[in-house]
């Protein structure tokens, strides 16, 4: 071998030590760290980031990757011995606990029941684990405390029946500390009914006991080394800090003093020495054995990136089009940029290239395309034209591109106004905006707060429009651009009309408008009485003449000379351009004008975004028409019967006037359509790269953007909305998945301190780009026989303790009874001490047979086909109505009826409405119960039914003073007029909220129960980028009486009572028998009131 010199060697030795640190310099940063947990000694900290689980020193410093996988890796947690690492993984099914050794090596995995697992910890011996899962136990609310032994094969125990949270077993593993209620994680400051409390169970004594609550919140309680103490996190002094507190001393230790962003994820040591947690977006050490302050840890990554920061994307489908007005170019948005392409060759030429959205593109003519653009962090509107004057836009190699708006508010839907120099968009939250292009000179056209559907008249005159009053009624005006006279409230009706679209002459309007009870139908009117009064001889005579004219036309053409000149090179004006052409004005006779208006009835169907055919009187719309769906027409004036256009769907139509057409999307791909409902694709794909970081920074300032034009409260929850950018956005753009750039928007929300709040973001692409088909699989599942087991029963085989009605165990063909003994499953013994997912993970099709023993000793085989556990759970809903009701009958004597409203739902208000004649026949008082409802919108059908004005008293003849009452077929809906008390609780939301504060503003009856949430504010929401979605809540409720918010103030019970732990699903409701024991005395003083002897006229 040949022999280095010593200077080669000095020399690569130097080029290594500089790899060596340019490699440390290029370790990455790794922040917004979840579920950190310590090992038992405290020397290192295991966590989950990007999807798996990695470890790190306790000082900070490079992290290994422990697992590497496609699918989710979390919530580590540390073997008591450190030698072991569990955790959560959905790479088999949904969550499955798995382990690893600490130091690296193959996940084994340990469960089996395909409901899942959330993994709380190790349990103090090592050999097995404390999990919180979803089984059988009750409707709602049903994630229970379990042991998970080791093996897989033994059953877990049920620590006890009532839902919680964050669990953290003592020592000795007797006592667990855990949490009841909670607020979202990020959100700040909550003070209401959801607060989280910390409780203590012993399950030796099984007693629950309350130990904090209030303060905003107490959560993530931890046992210390010492016995009895413990740490947890409140809000006390306004910021999630970290507190030590002892369980027979109130005088707890303020550990930390975090201003604004407080503690998240708490975890310990098992020696007490130490505790990490996350703090915004980084992670802090606290040394528990001296006194100190925390300390920041830096983290990083130095391995290969796993997750690519730049990216490669094919992409094969548009956003937004529009074409040329000869239809023979189009410009289109797709991957968030601006292209341009011709409908034959199809080579699309990118205009723009920036991180920010582009969207709303205007093909304005053949020199000039307008767009909307969020370059530079703001919404502005942009125009480009063709650089080269002698090629076209699909031919440029450069553009010119300039900007005509400059301001924050939100700008988009661009529109040309017919003859006219201007262009329309929609402003901020609905303000309609005229700009001319070529001076860049704007002016507002309409001041609206939510976004108007309009027409321009075909003579570029007058605008038809509907918008939304403050009564969120939504009515078509017309009014002139000029403003020459105040806007005209055309349908003026309490129902919502919308959709208005102008005929190409400009004679006639359409809009549709439910004003025959709920049919929704199109209503047309002729805009001048001429045009009414016009009967069908009158307009066949004008098209004969109309044809006429055409044919002298023809002759005339004919008898000119042929022009030699090529048509390239002849004068740009034609034959015709010299002659007079008629100028289109737009007429309209207001008086009288509504008795003008014609239905356009078609049964059953709701029709929708109304337009005429470019050139011609046909009417076209979507609806559904016997059955089948698609775009429609009716022809005017012919008798205006629907017929079928087209059942293929074209997105985003836009009419092309010169080309008699109307383009948009279909399937994702620009598409033109012509007037017989053909559509021809214009395909495209390109290949394009991108930083993950651009995109995740645009969507973050989307979603930013969304919330500071569109929250309920300009006010901001009195925080600097800029400042709240500059603190997130940062970070926003270093995310490197889904998961993180979610968390980073989703704690950006919490600043606001509000309820309906929300951002999600699946794993996808970006818009436009093309998306890997998924092969159709099944797997295992664990199943429900529909019978549940005694827990005390020892053996042999499981006993039945109760059969859930409606399912397989309770049919007649597979039934099995109370105090029954399943002794098998699918030849398998079974007994109290095995893992019954063991035996009941199965096909999903697959029959089992079930040997079962019955009382008297006998056998017998059964079969079925079990069902789901989500199914038990819905029907345990059923079941705990009908106990409800059972016991309210027991305890009234059978005076009261109850019935329970599950949401604020159409589905729910039918059911309630036969309800009230099921439960209330015969009845005195009726307890109505919102606790555990989330919400909706029919507040108002409820009261409706329940506050109906008495103002007479009917008696048939034959009727005796039990039948004094008033004719159902009267009312609006079934009524209830007696005596009512309500429940509500801590999880009555929203809707249930307004409902629970009307009957006390109305002083229809008293409430029962807990504080309702305070979470009450009308809800939308809206997309980004068509990758995410942010929950948009632009509507606050307010409490007549005082003109208070009800966000944040939820409605306060007459009586107040929490349930303790366990108590619902046990049998026992002290809410419910309390609110029977008032809704009794308010009978008996509704029976003693003096009621109107009923006298007729004879016996004046």
């Amino acid at each position: 071998m040949k022999e280095v010199p010593v200077r080669t060697l000095i020399a690569l030795a130097a080029v290594l030590c500089l790899g060596l640190q340019s490699l440390a310099q290029d370790s990455r940063p790794i922040r917004l760290i979840t579920d950190p947990a310590l090992s038992p000694n405290a020397d290192r900290i295991a966590f989950s980031y990007l999807g798996d689980i990695w470890v790190v020193s306790s000082s900070g410093g490079d992290a290994r990757r422990l697992t590497e996988n496609p699918a989710r890796d979390s919530s580590p947690s540390f073997s008591p011995d450190g030698t072991q690492i569990a955790f959560l993984s959905d790479r088999d099914a949904r969550r499955q606990i798995h382990v690893i050794p600490s130091t690296g090596g193959i996940p084994r995995r340990v469960t089996l029941n395909t409901e899942g697992y959330g993994l709380e910890e190790w349990l103090p011996d090592g050999q097995g684990f404390l999990t919180l899962a979803q089984r059988d136990h009750f409707w709602r609310r049903a994630a229970r405390f379990f042991v998970r032994p080791m093996d897989g094969k033994k059953a877990e125990q049920l620590l006890f029946d009532g839902y919680g949270r964050d669990g953290c077993l003592d020592a000795g593993g007797n006592l667990l500390l855990y949490t009841r209620e909670g607020a979202p994680i990020y959100r700040k400051q909550y003070a209401g009914s959801q607060e989280s409390q910390v409780w203590l169970f012993d399950r030796s004594q099984q007693t629950h006991r309350l130990l904090r609550k209030g303060n905003g919140g107490c959560r993530y309680p931890l046992w210390t080394e010492t016995p009895g103490e413990f740490l947890y996190v409140s809000q006390a002094d306004g910021t999630f800090n970290l507190y030590r507190g002892r369980l027979n001393d109130d005088s707890d230790q303020q550990l930390t003093h975090f201003k604004d962003d407080g503690v998240l994820f708490p975890a310990i040591s098992r020696d007490g020495s130490k505790v990490v947690f996350r703090r915004l977006f980084d992670l802090y050490s606290l040394d528990l054995t001296t006194p100190s302050q925390p300390r920041l840890l830096s983290v990083t990554d130095g391995s290969d990136p796993i997750v690519k920061e730049h990216r490669n994307a094919v992409l094969e489908a548009a956003s937004d089009v529009s074409y040329s007005p000869d239809g023979k170019e189009c410009c289109f948005t797709s991957g968030g940029d601006l292209w341009v392409m011709d409908t034959v060759l199809r080579e699309p030429v990118r205009i723009t290239s920036s991180p920010e959205e582009e969207r709303s593109p205007l093909f304005l003519s053949y020199d000039e395309i307008l767009f909307v653009s969020d370059e530079g962090g703001q919404s502005d509107i942009w125009r480009v034209r063709r650089k080269d004057a002698d090629k076209w836009f699909w031919q440029q190699e450069e553009f010119e591109l300039d900007k005509l708006t400059d301001d924050a508010d939100f700008e988009r839907d661009l529109r040309p106004v017919p003859e006219s120099d201007e262009v329309c968009f929609t402003r901020g939250r609905g303000d309609l905006i005229l700009l001319t292009p070529s001076t860049g000179k704007s002016r507002r056209l309409l001041a609206s707060w939510n976004t108007p559907q309009y027409d321009f008249s075909p003579d570029g005159k007058w605008i038809a429009y509907a918008i939304e009053d403050g009564n969120f009624n939504r009515d078509v005006y017309l009014a002139p651009l000029d403003g020459s006279r105040a806007p005209f409230n055309l349908s003026r009706h309490p129902d919502s009309d919308s959709s208005p679209a102008w005929s190409h002459d400009g004679k006639v309007l359409a809009f549709v408008g439910r004003h025959w009870r709920n049919e929704a139908d199109i209503i047309y009117v002729h805009l001048t009485q001429a045009g009414e009064d016009e009967d069908a001889r009158q307009r066949k005579l004008a098209k004969a003449i109309k044809a006429m004219a055409k044919r002298k036309r023809a002759q005339t053409n004919k008898d000119e000379p042929r022009k030699t000149n090529p048509p390239e090179k002849s004068n740009k004006k034609s034959a015709d351009s010299t002659k007079k052409t008629k100028t289109l004005s737009v007429a309209i006779d207001f008086e009288g004008i509504r008795d003008r208006f014609h239905r356009i009835s078609i049964p059953r169907s709701f029709e929708s975004g109304l337009f005429f055919w470019p050139g011609e009187d046909k009417l076209c719309f979507q609806a559904e028409v016997d059955g089948k769906r698609g775009l429609y027409t009716v022809t005017f004036p012919d008798p205006l019967r629907p017929k079928l256009l087209t059942s293929s769907s074209l997105r985003n139509r836009k009419p092309l006037r010169e080309a008699k057409s109307v383009c948009g999307l279909s399937g994702g791909s620009p598409a033109v359509m012509d007037k017989n409902g053909r559509i021809t694709k214009h395909s495209f794909r390109v290949k394009i790269s991108y930083r993950l970081g651009d995109i995740y920074r645009v969507i973050f300032d989307q979603a930013w953007r969304a919330m500071r034009d569109g929250w309920y409260d300009p006010r901001m929850n009195n925080k600097n909305w800029d400042e709240i950018r500059r603190k997130y956005a940062p970070v926003a753009e270093q995310c490197l998945d889904v998961s993180s750039l979610s968390a980073v928007c989703n704690m950006m929300l919490g600043e606001l301190n509000g309820s309906h709040l929300g951002f999600r973001m699946s794993e996808g692409s970006l818009p436009g780009e093309r998306r890997p088909s998924r092969a159709r699989t099944w797997s295992l599942e664990t199943r429900h026989l529909g019978c549940r087991f005694d827990p005390t029963w020892k053996g042999p085989g499981l006993k039945v303790k109760d059969v859930i009605k409606k399912t397989p165990a309770s049919r007649s063909t597979s039934r099995i009874r109370v105090g029954e003994i399943v002794l098998a499953i699918d030849g398998k013994p079974v007994d109290p001490g095995i893992d019954i997912a063991t035996v009941l993970t199965v096909d999903p099709d697959r029959f089992l047979k079930v040997k079962v023993q019955d009382a008297q000793g006998a056998t017998r085989v059964v079969s079925m086909r079990p069902t789901t556990y989500r199914a038990v759970r819905s029907l345990l809903y059923d079941r705990w109505v009908a106990d409800n009701e059972k016991k309210v009958e027991e305890l009234s004597g059978g005076s009261l009826g109850y019935l329970h409203i599950r949401g604020m739902n159409f589905r729910s208000f039918e059911k309630f409405e036969e309800e009230l004649f099921r439960v209330g026949y015969g009845k005195d008082g009726l307890v109505i119960d919102v606790r555990e409802n989330g919400g909706g919108s029919t507040t108002d059908h409820l009261l409706t039914a329940l506050t109906q004005p008495e103002h007479a008293l009917t008696l048939p003849r034959g009727g005796t003073e039990k039948d004094i009452g008033y004719p159902q077929g009267r009312r609006i809906y079934a009524t209830w007029s007696k005596p009512i008390v309500v429940l509500c609780n801590q999880n009555s939301f929203s809707n249930a909220e307004i409902f629970s504060h009307a009957i006390k503003t109305l002083k229809r009856g008293r409430l029962v129960g807990v504080r309702t949430a305070g979470g009450v504010i009308s809800t939308g929401g809206m997309s980004i980028m068509g990758m995410a979605f942010i929950r948009m809540p632009f509507r606050g409720w307010f409490v007549l009486p005082t003109g208070e918010d009800m966000e944040l103030n939820g409605a306060d019970p007459d009586v107040t009572l929490w349930p303790a732990p366990g108590e619902w699903p046990s049998g026992k409701d002290q809410q419910l028998a309390k609110a029977v024991e008032l809704l009794s005395d308010d009978v008996a003083t509704w029976k003693a009131r003096p009621r109107p002897k009923l006298r007729y006229r004879t016996e004046r």
